[in-house]
C-alpha cells in the first residue's frame, strides 16, 4: 500500500510540474498560402486546469479564446472554436512540435517557450 501511495504521489507531482511547465507565452510562424504568420499561445493555470488565448500580432488579433486547453501526457490539444480551428503537438522541453487545422487545411506549427 505505502508503494501505491508513493507512486500517486509522484506521477502527481510530474502532472503538476508538466502544467506549470507550460504557463507563459508560445510562439511559432505558419505558413499559409505562402504568407507567414506568427502565432502567440498564451497559457494560464486556473484552479488546477490549463486555459489559453491565441494572438495573431501579424493580422492585428489578440485575444481569441480557446474553448479547451487540453494537456494529456506530453500531447497538447487546443480547441478554438470560434475560429473553427485546432491545434495538436508534443510537449517537448522548450518546444511544442505541432499541427495546426483551420477550415479543412493542415500546417505545421512548432511553438517554442518565449523567455
Amino acid at each position: 500500500m505505502h508503494y501505491l501511495i508513493s507512486f500517486i504521489c509522484t506521477i502527481t507531482l510530474i502532472s503538476n510540474m508538466t502544467l506549470s511547465g507550460m504557463i507563459g507565452k508560445w510562439s511559432g510562424i505558419i505558413n499559409v498560402q505562402g504568407q507567414q504568420l506568427k502565432i502567440e499561445v498564451e497559457v494560464q493555470k486556473d484552479d488546477g486546469h490549463l486555459s489559453s488565448v491565441i494572438n495573431s500580432p501579424d493580422q492585428g488579433i489578440s485575444g481569441i479564446p480557446v474553448a479547451s486547453t487540453v494537456l494529456v501526457g506530453d500531447t497538447l490539444s487546443l480547441d478554438i472554436t470560434s475560429i473553427q480551428a485546432t491545434y495538436q503537438g508534443i510537449v517537448q522541453t522548450d518546444s511544442i512540435i505541432g499541427i495546426w487545422a483551420q477550415s479543412g487545411i493542415e500546417v505545421p506549427l512548432n511553438l517554442r517557450k518565449e523567455k
